[in-house]
């Protein structure tokens, strides 16, 4: 076997031992009275698809005229409301916007990509995840942004990649800060986990020898991620709160906030390398959403939260960086890659066992909805990796340093779906699934 499939291997087995002896008992047909929907702040049936390799969305709306970032596993873009503002024209065709106006941030110096470059660039999704299907004209400059004229799908197109890891959802989306130059201590290279904090005086990645765009290019998909991962502290700490309301046991709740202090040493080892990149600090800003997010409502919500986010979600971003470890070549990056292989490996065994407490509480009707986000979960994985198979893939020179294509990316986490969530499923349901 490759090292890949020896990783989802050994990963099935983690999560299987984790588990320990699984139950049969009969799960009812997914259909009338049978939703995977979480409360208002769980995971509905439309986040848990982004969180398998759907549709995500900003934290920013469209009426927002500030950028921020979005993710695409190899690429972050930006969406504004500056097309109103600057006299660009647009029209809706019921499939998206034609003609219309979208701005990426942190432009590259001494000037912005012409339309060749741009769209390798800034890659394919804005940050309302809406797929861009034509580049028209640009670029022109809005401070440090660079705006083009595109044609784009409508928001929340199942073909853009998703988050990676473990979002943080509050009424139906997934929810991030707000990325932009500053100092602000996340990007200080000392990391809480231990194994990290012991690699931190190594994360310098060589970037003597890139050239201005590929820099930028590489510092927006890493303060992405670490946009993403600095959410999941949020996500963790609701997950907290969530367990102690149902009276969940110690370990599941000493285990949530340890995961979240591992996350918040990957958004800091993330905002690390993009500072490095990007050659000035980056850090987020203010998650404002997690000032009054509301809990899951019911077990089957909690439980039905826990496939998506994170038996879904940390699985797949566990097989993701290993398969990015494997691809990259430069030492500082392989050191962070190796450190979020492990640690969300460990958090998708928690979500495992979260699932299998919430079921083993709550019985056939929990098993029956937990049943039923697995497979939508599923289907949405299969479906973003056959809209994005025609992809390119990365150059050498992005891959050393980390980052794979979209369809790279969707690919395998599709692998990562099949060949690990669904055996370790299998096992947690006591039957086939």
């Amino acid at each position: 076997m490759d090292k890949q499939t020896t990783f989802r291997a050994a990963l099935v087995y983690r999560i299987v031992t984790g588990l320990g002896a699984a139950s049969a008992v009969a799960t009812a047909a997914c259909g009338d009275g049978q939703s995977s929907t979480a409360g208002t702040g769980g995971a509905s049936g439309t986040t848990g698809a982004s969180g398998t390799g759907g549709a995500t969305t900003s934290s920013v709306t469209a009426s927002s005229t500030a950028a921020a970032t979005t993710t695409t596993g190899a690429t972050s873009t930006s969406a504004t409301s500056s097309a109103a503002s600057s006299g660009s024209s647009s029209a809706s065709t019921g499939t998206g916007m034609t003609n219309t106006e979208r701005c990426f941030p942190l432009a590259p110096n001494p000037s912005c990509p012409d339309l060749a470059l741009a769209k390798e660039l800034f890659g394919t999704c804005t940050s309302t995840d809406e797929t861009i299907k034509m580049w028209l004209s640009g670029p022109t400059t809005m401070g440090t942004d660079c705006c083009y004229q595109v044609d784009v799908t409508n928001p929340n197109d199942p073909a853009c990649v998703p988050i990676p890891g473990r979002p943080f959802v509050v009424e139906g989306r997934a929810r991030v800060a707000p990325v932009s130059a500053g100092l602000r201590g996340w990007e200080a290279r000392t990391p809480m986990s231990p194994r990290a904090r012991a690699a931190s005086a190594a994360l310098s990645p060589h970037v003597a020898d890139l050239d201005a765009a590929t820099r930028a290019h590489l510092g927006r998909a890493w303060a992405t991620d670490a946009a993403y991962e600095h959410a999941s502290v949020a996500s963790f700490g609701k997950l907290a709160l969530e367990l102690l309301s149902f009276g969940a046991p110690v370990d599941l709740v000493r285990a949530a906030h340890e995961a979240a202090i591992d996350e918040i040493g990957h958004a800091q080892m993330g905002f690390a390398l993009a500072s490095a990149y990007l050659r000035a600090p980056v850090g987020p800003g203010a998650l404002a959403e997690a000032r009054g997010f509301t809990g899951a409502a019911t077990l089957a919500d909690l439980a039905a939260a826990a496939v998506h986010e994170g038996c879904f979600g940390e699985t797949l971003a566990a097989v993701v960086a290993s398969a990015q470890y494997a691809a990259a070549t430069d030492p500082a990056v392989r050191e962070v890659l190796a450190i979020v292989a492990e640690e969300e490996s460990r958090h998708a065994e928690l979500a495992f066992r979260v699932v299998a407490w919430a079921v083993s509480l709550g019985g056939d009707d929990v098993r029956s909805v937990v049943h039923c986000a697995f497979l939508e979960a599923l289907e949405a994985a299969r479906h973003a990796a056959s809209e994005a198979r025609h992809e390119a893939p990365s150059s050498a020179l992005v891959r050393a340093h980390g980052r794979l294509s979209t369809a790279e990316v969707l690919a395998e986490r599709l692998r990562a779906a099949e060949e690990v969530v669904v055996p370790a499923m299998g096992h947690l349901l006591g039957a086939p699934v």
